[in-house]
This record gives structure tokens, sequence and C-alpha cells, in this order.
């Protein structure tokens, strides 16, 4: 998929990010990122870092969920996830 990455910017792939979001497919979601090669610029972009808060929600991750929502201002994934199910992922 590197070569994907290649020919599509940085923006590209933040919509991507938000257009599988929106379709709520999140393992679908998961693979596109994950085929992703690791990229500053890209690390950088909300839209990316949201799309990754929402999977590793989604996996259970909560290390990595709570490393992203320090490092951004995640106000969308925190309104997609309601207080009942973060209440949750915190008690894990």
């Amino acid at each position: 998929m590197f070569s994907l990455f290649c020919r599509f910017g940085v923006d590209q792939v933040a919509r991507v990010c938000e257009m599988l979001e929106e379709s709520g497919d999140v393992d679908r979601l998961a693979r596109f990122l994950w085929s992703l090669p690791s990229d500053a610029e890209l690390d950088r972009q909300e839209s990316v870092a949201r799309a990754r808060a929402l999977v590793a929600y989604h996996t259970g991750n909560s290390a990595e969920l709570f490393r992203l929502l320090e490092t951004f201002r995640l106000t969308q994934v925190l309104h997609k996830l309601s207080r009942q199910k973060y209440g949750k992922m915190i008690s894990r």
C-alpha cells in the first residue's frame, strides 16, 4: 500500500479516513490505517489521528486511545463515543 500513499498526498489520505469513519466501517478503516507507512506529516493530521483513536477504541487498545486523546484535541471522537462506552473503556 506504500505505492498508494506515494500516489496520493496527505490530504487525500485524510479524506479517505474521514469517509471510512463516516461509513462506520471500522474494520476497513483499520486495514487502511495499518497499510499506511509511518510518516510524521501524516501523523499530524487530525483526521488520521481521529481515525486511529476510533480504531483503538473498537479494538480495545486503551493505551493507544489515551495517547491519541492526550496528543490531539479529538472532540469528534469524544462526541461519537457515548460517555457510557467511554466509561467502560476507562474501567478496563
